[in-house]
């Protein structure tokens, strides 16, 4: 009887102990990350058949487990990744935004300071001062421009360090949790129980993991987890933990892919990336950084282009016509930039990219590839495909996308199929806008044409408008500060004339008839005489009357052009006629705001979830330090009473002993 009371007390000297013993770890882990409480399980021992009864044996420890959630958990690793990628959203959306809304880096300060200058010109075409203004102005546009895209570069460059940085931290939590599925596997197959804390450390390490990346896990027989990333690629399955790599693009390397590198060979898995550190700088990448380069260059490239129009319609102060204001958005050192060849072609073409419309031009980028004897174009964003077309029959070639305004040109060489070209027509146009003029005279404020009614005429005509659309006609380019040939229109009645040139007063046509009085009359388009300019005529004119056309030499005050100039600013010459500059330019600086004003409310919403989750997680497999405090003085209790049974034991043996002597 006494052995049996000592083998019982014993029992519960042990497993009390046990229970002590995990009350004591809780404690000290109280405020450890991730600790998950542990609960001591002691169950009665199997009873002895005695005398016809069940007489009981005491208790064994039968398991310490940790009080765990596995649904909390999942839904706490889904928060950490939604919070995660919103803050570096966010973060990197802010930056965009206090860029493009700053008054000193903004370009609307800039285009708004650039036409003062211009209209300072057109009040006053004559002023030195006031053409060094618009000089100096264009250059500080010019250099916004630079500015921000550099801003963008730089900014570019960041996220491709966070990239780089979140992939190697992806793969060094995967090698960290295969090698704990190893050891969690051992301990559980060897029937010794679950190693608690070690399941804790692994749990850290998947939070850690959503933290940079969204991943679905799945627990295994054995104890071990596998993890997965994207749209099913396996990081860790049991032991194996595959490899996360960042890589500039193979056609663009500007910006960086993610690859998955396992026994069979390296995944490419970008477009399946979402969530955590990782998927916030994808995304911002994609739905911000990139847009906002199209759109700036796509403004600067507009600008460029219609005041450069303008300006070669016009007439400088040293009687020439005039030359480029900005670089030509079609140089040949521009064009091929717009191109990037994937590093995996094995043809050799050489294409370039050719502006024709700046009204077209979309914020898209695009990838052109050759496959089945067929080029094929196609919305890098939408996947869309823009056209479809076969190699031409010799280069260079020329085929026009007008839907999109620009032209593509097969320069040299010939595509195989499965070659790929990344197209960028507006990305680096901030970066090529620079002012080419340098001598202030050199801006052409006047118009090279001028009409005017001859002092002898009895009539009533007279000049309403002179127009100048294209100083490339011979008219304008036989003879230097000249017309080829200076005109006059001789009215043979009320209705009819002649045009004549007035270096040898040869009839060139008429009699032209249709001329209509009282009202505007193009007197070229009723010729049928296409030189690049147009007079328009109005009122009552009698037989005899001229109107005299000749080179504007020496038209120091003549300020037609620079107002035609200064009209650019209010005309709707981007997004299909629908945008002016500044208007092109609020669209971005509205679409950043609103992106990181939504960011920054589902920011809060997620930090929210996030500490509404933890506190469930905490509710369930925190440590309460009153209640274990309360288990502590139970389980001291209950130890003492084992060890009293232990002394009744002895003393029992010990006078069974006695009574034997």
């Amino acid at each position: 009887m006494s052995g049996n009371f000592l083998d019982i007390g014993v029992s519960g000297l042990l497993s009390t102990q046990a229970a002590i013993n995990t009350v004591s770890h809780n404690i000290a882990n109280a405020n450890t990350d991730g600790y998950s409480r542990q609960v001591t399980q002691i169950d009665t021992r199997t009873p002895q058949f005695l005398g016809g009864n069940y007489i009981g044996s005491g208790a064994e420890l039968d398991a310490i487990k940790r009080i765990f959630d596995v649904s909390t958990a999942l839904e706490l690793q889904s928060n950490l990744s939604q919070l995660s990628e919103l803050e570096v959203y966010l973060e990197q959306a802010s930056r965009v935004d206090n860029l493009v809304a700053d008054s000193s880096t903004s370009l609307t300060e800039g285009i708004q300071a650039f036409f003062a200058a211009v209209q300072t010109v057109a009040d006053n075409p004559s002023s030195s001062s006031a053409r060094q203004v618009l000089l100096s102005q264009a250059n500080l546009l010019s250099g916004r421009f630079e500015t921000l895209y550099k801003q963008l570069d730089s900014q570019t460059r960041s996220i491709n360090i966070g990239i780089e940085s979140a992939a190697e931290e992806i793969t060094a939590l995967g090698k960290s949790i295969a090698e704990l599925n190893v050891k969690i596997s051992a301990a559980t197959g060897g029937g010794l129980g679950d190693p608690n804390d070690l399941m804790d450390q692994r749990d850290r390490l998947i939070n850690e993991l959503a933290d940079l990346v969204d991943i679905k896990t799945i627990n295994q027989s054995d104890s071990s987890i596998s993890v997965f990333v994207g749209t099913g690629q396996a990081l860790v399955v049991g032991a194996t933990a595959n490899t996360i790599t960042a890589q500039p693009k193979t056609s663009d390397p500007r910006n960086y892919d993610i690859f998955i590198q396992s026994g069979v060979g390296s995944l490419p898995i970008t477009e399946t990336i979402s969530g955590g550190k990782l998927g916030g700088y994808l995304r911002v990448r994609d739905e911000i950084i990139e847009p906002a380069y199209n759109v700036i260059g796509r403004v600067a490239i507009g600008m460029a282009d219609t005041l450069n129009q303008q300006q070669q319609l016009g007439m400088d102060l040293n009687n020439d016509l005039g030359n480029l204001f900005f670089t030509d958005i079609n140089d040949p050192s521009v064009i091929g930039r717009r191109v990037i060849s994937d590093t995996n072609n094995t043809g050799n073409a050489a294409i370039q990219i050719q502006i024709d419309d700046v009204s077209a031009l979309s914020d898209s980028n695009y990838q052109l590839r050759f496959q089945a004897g067929n080029y094929i174009l196609t919305d890098s964003t939408s996947n869309a495909t823009i056209a479809t077309f076969p190699p031409p029959g010799a280069t260079p070639a020329t085929i026009a996308v007008p839907s999109e305004g620009f032209s593509i040109i097969i320069d040299s060489g010939a595509a195989v199929n499965g070659d790929r070209f990344a197209v960028f027509p507006t990305r680096n146009g901030s970066l090529d806008m620079n002012v080419a003029i340098t001598n202030p005279n050199q801006i052409a404020a006047a118009m090279p044409v001028k009409a005017e009614g001859d002092v002898s005429n009895l009539g009533t005509a007279e000049v309403t408008g002179v127009s100048v659309f294209d100083t490339t006609t011979p008219q304008f380019t036989n003879v230097a500060q000249d017309l080829d040939p200076p005109l006059v229109f001789e009215f043979t009645s009320a209705t009819t004339f002649n045009v004549r040139d007035a270096n040898t007063n040869a009839i060139i046509t008429g009699p032209v008839a249709g001329f209509v009085p009282n009202q505007d009359n193009d007197m070229l388009a009723l010729a049928g005489l296409n030189y690049g300019y147009e007079i328009t005529v109005n009122g009552q004119p009698q037989n005899g009357d001229l109107i005299n056309v000749s080179y504007n030499t020496n038209g120091i005050g003549d300020n037609r052009n620079m107002l035609l100039m200064a009209d650019l600013q209010q005309q709707n010459t981007l997004d299909n006629g629908t945008s002016n500059y500044q208007q092109a330019f609020a669209r971005l600086v509205s679409d950043v705001g609103t992106r990181t004003q939504e960011s920054q409310i589902n920011r809060s919403a997620a930090d929210s979830l996030v500490a509404q989750t933890r506190e469930r997680r905490e509710s369930i497999s925190g440590v309460n330090l009153d209640e274990e405090a309360a288990k502590l003085i139970k389980f001291e209790q209950a130890y003492q009473a084992s060890a009293q049974i232990i002394q009744v034991a002895r003393t029992i043996f010990q006078t069974i002993i006695d009574s034997t002597r």
